[in-house]
């Protein structure tokens, strides 16, 4: 009997917390050249208002940006193999086997594996920040083996 496909979705919390960090520091430093340019009126309440405006809208768009990235960016396993994205965001899938080495980044304070596999030149990158990292490292290695690269990479991930 097949294994049915398992997809793993990004963590919608640590993507929201990012992007609502990038979106805040982009309105605020917006805000501080408006009030450099037109200087600074003592209009405390006005202010007030600005940065509560900020907020609000970062929280809001960032909301609207993690769910998004969480839709489109699965990683999903087969029996056959892994499916995940690359570094431009395109879908690929490598079978188990043709994985030969799997490195660990971190890339503005996220964490992936670079997957590189013997059957094409484009490298995978696996996402460590997702919603259920231990059904996904239990997930790897049911299907990959225990003595699989990309299971042995994940080892401080693992329950």
């Amino acid at each position: 009997m097949d294994q049915p496909v398992l997809s793993f979705q990004l963590s919608f919390w640590v993507v929201w917390r990012w992007t609502t960090s990038l979106l805040g520091a982009v309105f605020l430093a917006i805000s501080l050249a408006h009030v450099g340019v037109n200087g600074f009126n003592g209009d405390w309440e006005f202010h007030f208002q600005t940065a509560l405006s900020i907020g609000l809208m970062s929280g809001f768009l960032s909301g609207l940006t993690a769910a998004w990235l969480v839709d489109c960016y699965p990683v999903e396993l087969t029996t056959d193999g892994l499916k995940c994205t690359n570094a431009l965001g395109r879908r690929h899938v490598v079978a188990w086997p043709t994985i030969e080495r799997v490195r660990q980044i971190n890339v503005f304070g996220f964490g992936y594996l670079r997957v590189q596999s013997s059957a094409t030149s484009r490298t995978l990158w696996v996402p460590l920040f997702l919603a259920d990292m231990p059904g996904f490292c239990a997930a790897i290695a049911d299907r990959a083996g225990t003595d699989h690269p990309l299971t042995e990479a994940l080892g401080d991930y693992r329950p």
